[in-house]
């Protein structure tokens, strides 16, 4: 069996704003047959759930987290798990105008939108890197701020403690820990530990096989409004 992991997952909207977010999964299944695959959902406060669906043979199967029955507001991280291997992809957009596009939406007719898109995870580690780390608030000299967030997966059935290891270009270093229950999904706000306006790189350890991803937005000061965002999976160790 294939494991692939996409942990960077929000699907809300609000209705007073406009803003909403949700997005797609997209399998790629270049042989012969289609596959059964199988979805475990991982949250930050309840139970695991599960989905199935069909990724088809030599094309790519393209599958929205509307037709999911995912209540809203949510977080999430999803397992896919296939009995041929396959490439597997995130897209998700955020908007201002409740997921309607329609050019003559009332909400906000500047109709803003930002999409991100991000492969999969195929394997846990222990260790994992990320290189690009800076949170940037500085009103006095920039119209943006950028918060950072990092998302840890604990797929197994123990609990994983965690040490995020920062070095900041100053060549200060620092180490926060953590634990992240079994089947639990856990976002860090690295606006609250890490030092601001330094870029910095990260390494997590975990004395449990898990999966990282790394989440940065730019928004407008003094505004609930995302300018751009981005998320990535962490460098899986060792480095080679």
């Amino acid at each position: 069996m294939y494991n692939y992991y996409l942990l960077y997952n929000n699907y809300f909207e609000d209705e007073i704003t406009g803003f909403a977010e949700f997005g797609h999964l997209l399998t790629y299944n270049p042989g012969t047959e289609d596959a059964d695959i199988n979805l475990t959902f991982y949250y930050e406060d309840k139970c695991t759930s599960s989905l199935k669906l069909k990724a088809f043979a030599e094309t790519t199967t393209e599958s929205n987290y509307a037709t999911w029955k995912i209540e809203k507001p949510l977080r999430f991280a999803y397992k896919v798990e296939s009995p041929v291997p396959l490439a597997c992809q995130a897209t998700i957009g955020w908007n201002n105008v409740m997921n309607d596009y329609r050019s003559f939406h009332e909400v906000d007719p500047r109709h803003r939108e930002c999409v991100i898109s991000y492969m999969a995870i195929d394997k846990l580690a222990n260790d994992w890197y990320h290189p690009d780390c800076i949170v940037i608030n500085m009103p006095d000299k920039i119209w943006v701020r950028e918060p950072e967030w990092l998302i840890l997966l604990n797929p197994g059935d123990e609990t994983a403690e965690i040490a995020v290891n920062m070095s900041f270009e100053n060549k200060e270093k620092k180490t926060c820990c953590f634990n992240v229950e079994p089947m639990r999904l856990k976002y860090i706000y690295m606006d609250e530990i890490a030092i601001q306006n330094l870029h910095y790189g990260i390494h997590v350890h975990s004395d449990k096989k898990i999966a990282a991803q790394w989440l940065r937005m730019v928004k407008w000061y003094n505004k609930n409004e995302v300018m751009s965002y981005w998320s990535v999976p962490l460098i899986r160790g060792p480095l080679s």
